[in-house]
């Protein structure tokens, strides 16, 4: 049996062993011990990629929200908020305290931190200012109330 990621109806993924039907274009699996066909664009082929623990998204293959909300929910579990899209920054709101997170000195680290885009734009900024004197800013993207402040303030006073 193949493994693919099965959307459940707008209420996210699930990871399932099914039974690929190419010609109907449909996969069968058993939810709640009942047999149920859905058809397969509506689910997505689970890569062993999908299982490691990714810094950077990046090194994902065949990418798809399914692994990605996955990725990020066993990072939020291990209390690892940070993860690099690229030169994105994603972070996870844990909606409670982590000690030590943004403990100071910063040491910078290979791990993916808040810390780490204020190091490089800080490096960027001085490495430009000669050549390029004009404004730099630092965006810090997301809903309202829910928690883009305090990280962005603690890495500028980094």
């Amino acid at each position: 049996m193949e493994r693919y990621w099965v959307s459940k109806g707008g209420n996210g993924w699930e990871l399932l062993p099914v039974q690929v039907d190419l010609d109907a274009e449909t996969v069968s699996f058993e939810r709640d011990g009942s047999p149920v066909t859905v058809r397969l664009e509506l689910c997505a082929r689970h890569n062993a990629s999908h299982d490691n623990d990714w810094d950077d998204i990046g090194g994902m293959d065949d990418l798809h929200e399914a692994p990605l909300a996955s990725l990020l929910r066993r990072r939020l579990i291990s209390k690892k908020l940070y993860t690099w899209s690229g030169d994105v920054l994603i972070s996870v709101n844990p909606y409670q305290e982590i000690p030590g997170l943004y403990a100071l000195p910063y040491v910078p680290e290979p791990t993916p931190h808040i810390f780490s885009v204020a190091q490089r734009a800080w490096t960027q900024l001085l490495d430009d200012a000669a050549s390029t004197p004009k404004g730099r800013r630092l965006w810090s993207m997301g809903r309202a109330g829910r928690g883009r402040l305090k990280p962005a303030g603690r890495s500028c006073a980094s």
